[in-house]
């Protein structure tokens, strides 16, 4: 029996078997570093473009392509979301300012072109939408770089290899915020705050820039610590951290608490806020 395809070539679900709940949307995603690479991608949509509405966006739906019958959508895959769709309905233009549409193409190109956007369709525009290309090795190749794993054996490090001096980074062609933190090991939001910027400021290629290298925290107190997305306990909780965790600051701290990252929240660009009082600097 012929398993049905998508216009990309992934294999549709016809069951939810390979699919795995996606907490950016109300539905699921395929499994495995299909939803590695589009988590990437929320994380950065959410910061950078708008926050996203769960009950706005979707994604794996048993369908063929809207005003089709015989062409299945890349939804009906898992390797398709949708966000925040009744801001940005299918067939209109520019729905997103000039700015968010160069942050979503940033956000694209730091993963590896392996995402396409609606956007950029210019005979049936659909800025809510975005898929997985069909290209296995890219796609691991990315989902490896996202988690943090190499590909193949590090080399050995050389003294300060990438930075223009004792803690600067020279911007090289092609860098943007969240490359330069995941090269120099810190959150993306940590680097913004270090210089003064925003992540909509402008990088040049040649720039120095202050590599972030902030103060660093460990968990001393608390047997298992949350972070919480902002300073007080009534924010929603991100995560948690065991006793023994190192959490590098952003320089931001509000009523005893400090917002950082842990070395995998920073891998991912990430930042929460965590209760000072559970916490012992390091010198």
């Amino acid at each position: 029996m012929t398993t049905a395809t998508t216009r990309r070539g992934w294999p549709v679900q016809s069951t939810t078997a390979n699919l795995t709940p996606f907490k950016w949307i109300t539905g699921q995603v395929l499994a495995g570093d299909v939803a590695t690479i589009l988590d990437a991608l929320c994380q950065r949509f959410h910061a950078e473009v708008e926050p996203i509405r769960k009950d706005w966006s979707w994604g794996w739906s048993y369908r063929p392509v809207r005003g089709y019958t015989d062409v299945w959508s890349e939804h009906a895959a898992g390797v398709a979301i949708d966000l925040n769709a009744p801001n940005h309905p299918m067939g209109k233009f520019n729905t997103f300012t000039s700015a968010q549409q160069a942050t979503i193409r940033r956000i694209l190109t730091d993963l590896g072109g392996v995402v396409a956007w609606g956007g950029e369709w210019t005979k049936r525009p659909d800025d809510m939408h975005f898929e997985v290309r069909r290209d296995p090795a890219g796609i691991a190749r990315v989902a490896k770089l996202i988690r943090g794993e190499q590909s193949t054996p590090a080399p050995k490090p050389t003294p300060a290899p990438s930075t223009g001096g004792a803690g600067t980074y020279t911007v090289k062609d092609g860098d943007s915020w969240w490359s330069i933190s995941r090269k120099l090991g810190v959150s993306m939001e940590a680097l913004i705050a270090a210089n003064g910027a925003t992540p909509e400021t402008t990088l040049y290629t040649g720039q120095r820039l202050h590599t972030g290298r902030a103060r660093r925290y460990k968990i001393t107190r608390a047997n298992v610590l949350n972070v919480r997305t902002g300073p007080g306990l009534r924010y929603p909780v991100l995560g948690s951290a065991p006793k023994g965790t190192i959490i590098t600051a952003t320089g931001r701290t509000s009523d005893g608490w400090i917002e950082g990252s842990t070395p995998y929240m920073a891998s991912h660009g990430q930042a929460g806020w965590w209760s000072g009082h559970e916490l012992t600097e390091v010198k």
